[in-house]
């Protein structure tokens, strides 16, 4: 094994350590001192500084407390601790992060978390119990229907794939097969070959669904107009928590005053060359670019028998001047 093989590797093998007392100044510590607790855990030899540390820190030690001793002899210790749960989390991994990324610019927050994960539970299975599918699982993953899309009053497309006497095979989109009984394809009493015809969609409520062990699953489907029309009718509605109800009344009533507005506003025919189709606003911007005094007549918003006139004072300045009853 090459030395570059050893660094890629280490950090998954793990080396048995023999049984042996963790006191700071055991003399049976002593005598095992080539044993190293960190290569039973997860933690790159890389990183075994920081483990030490992070041991001595939990212990509230220092480096003085362990001279003449094992590097690891914080490590072994704290792990022999009974209250090592405790200790480890008082530590302020962020802190000691961040001095970590000034000092060294050195990324180590989350092996930080990983080589507090191996103190207290050296190469712990990570992985949850196995447990085996459920039917519904199974169904899941092989169709992508679940318990919430494949429910009674659920309006589906599906396709005829077989027609029958008294019903009609068809298959969902997720490719799930079900059946349509006669009564529930059509309520005129025609035969199911007059209704439908091979590989023809339909749109289809869901009126049961049966999931038995194997899995398999049995899908009761009808296809009628009013059976469809109320699952419609009974399909709650879903509304967004945060839509603001008053606002949108609002933007609502002014929408319909605006069309109400326009609806109504004629479109006077004056012949005279100042005369112009415009509201007040329609008004001043026509005029912002000509000469001062300059003025149109337009229509006025008391009705279609009332005339008014805007005109130019200065920049920016306009004069609305009464409204004048047509004669």
């Amino acid at each position: 094994m090459t030395a570059q093989i050893f660094i890629n590797a280490a950090g998954f093998l793990r080396i048995s350590q023999d049984d042996y007392e963790t006191g700071r100044n055991s003399k049976s510590y002593d005598a095992n001192r080539r044993q190293d607790p960190l290569d039973a855990t997860r933690i790159h030899p890389e990183d075994y500084d920081l483990a030490r540390k992070m041991a001595s820190g939990a212990l509230e030690l220092d480096e003085e407390d362990f001279a003449n001793q094992h590097p690891s002899a914080a490590v072994a210790q704290l792990m022999q601790d009974e209250n090592i749960q405790r200790q480890l989390d008082s530590l302020g991994l962020d802190e000691f992060a961040q001095n970590l990324l000034d000092t060294n610019k050195e990324r180590k927050r989350h092996t930080l978390d990983v080589i507090h994960d191996e103190l207290l539970n050296p190469f712990a299975e990570l992985r949850p119990d196995f447990e085996p599918m459920t039917d519904w699982e199974v169904v899941t993953m092989l169709t992508g229907e679940t318990k919430r899309t494949l429910i009674p009053g659920r309006v589906v497309t599906i396709t005829v794939a077989r027609i029958r006497k008294d019903q009609v095979d068809v298959r969902l989109d997720s490719g799930i097969e079900g059946n349509i009984l006669k009564n529930y394809l059509t309520a005129t009493g025609a035969e199911t070959n007059q209704v439908v015809k091979l590989r023809q969609p339909l749109q289809a409520v869901i009126t049961s669904v049966h999931v038995e062990p194997g899995p398999r699953v049995r899908v009761g489907l009808a296809s009628r107009e009013d059976a469809i029309a109320q699952a419609d009718s009974e399909r709650p509605k879903r509304l967004d928590k945060d839509y603001d109800h008053a606002a949108a009344r609002q933007a609502q009533e002014l929408q319909e005053r605006k069309q109400r507005s326009e609806a109504n506003r004629t479109r006077r025919i004056v012949k005279h060359p100042a005369f112009k189709n415009f509201n007040s606003k329609e008004a001043e911007n026509y005029l912002a670019p000509l000469q001062h005094g300059d003025a149109v007549i337009r229509s006025s918003s008391k009705g279609p028998d009332h005339l008014a006139v805007t005109w130019k004072v200065a920049d920016g300045v306009y004069q609305h001047i009464g409204e004048y009853t047509q004669p």
